[in-house]
């Protein structure tokens, strides 16, 4: 009976950490969301630290609406934050955010009406994947890191019809060389060639001959790269 006395004393004390409550408009971003717990969690790049009474939180700590409707609620270690839920007013997930295991975590965030809008994959710190989507259900963007996270494997973005937009692809994954398309909104090749993932720069630089088209298809230029910099134009 002390034992279990106890349990539920130490229990109760990791839930009734200080909660703060937030007026609506002062911290929901009309194109991000809830993103103020954003550096308080470690294993997504964070650094910061949440006090709670004057020491690091540890447990849960919820925070509200100004109405009491909960708006986050999250488990502390530290002041930082393991796993977390947010809301929006309407009583729906806006985020969630799970550690999969000592390396790897997850993040999902939602639009106001429930549908996903992004998933994030994390390790050790670094965004591994990312996926964004419109509302619709059709993916907005998506890219992906090598493991020594340098460089991209993909990046891809599409219009919300589901048609690409921008595509860039490894061609040859050991020389770190892409082939980018970029595409009008009808389907047609708009302009393609090639890149390079440069060392000395960390950028993507763009070498050969890359060829413009119109919107029907039609060839309108040929322009040579050499690093980034054009060395020859030619108009058809």
């Amino acid at each position: 009976m002390r034992n279990f006395l106890f349990l539920s004393l130490l229990f109760a004390a990791q839930i009734s950490q200080a909660q703060n409550k937030y007026k609506a408009s002062d911290i929901i971003d009309e194109r991000y969301g809830i993103t103020m717990y954003n550096n308080l969690i470690r294993m997504a790049g964070g650094d910061s630290v949440r006090n709670c009474d004057g020491s690091p939180c540890h447990g849960y700590v919820s925070d509200f609406y100004l109405d009491n409707k909960l708006m986050h609620k999250g488990y502390y270690v530290d002041g930082m934050i393991r796993i977390f839920k947010n809301f929006w007013k309407n009583g729906k997930v806006e985020r969630k955010f799970t550690i999969l295991d000592d390396h790897k975590a997850k993040l999902k965030v939602f639009y106001e009406s429930g549908a996903a809008k992004s998933e994030v994959y994390y390790m050790d710190g670094d965004v591994r994947e990312w996926r964004d989507y419109y509302e619709n259900g059709n993916i907005e963007f998506e890219e992906k890191y090598v493991k020594a996270h340098d460089h991209i494997e993909y990046r891809r973005f599409f219009y919300d019809s589901g048609e690409e937009s921008n595509i860039i692809e490894f061609e040859k994954k050991g020389k770190k060389l892409y082939r980018q398309t970029l595409s009008y909104p009808n389907g047609k090749v708009k302009e393609e060639g090639s890149l390079v993932y440069s060392d000395t720069s960390f950028d993507y630089m763009k070498i050969g001959d890359w060829k413009r088209y119109d919107e029907t298809g039609k060839l309108l230029k040929t322009v040579s790269y050499v690093m980034g910099t054009i060395t020859h134009t030619e108009n058809h």
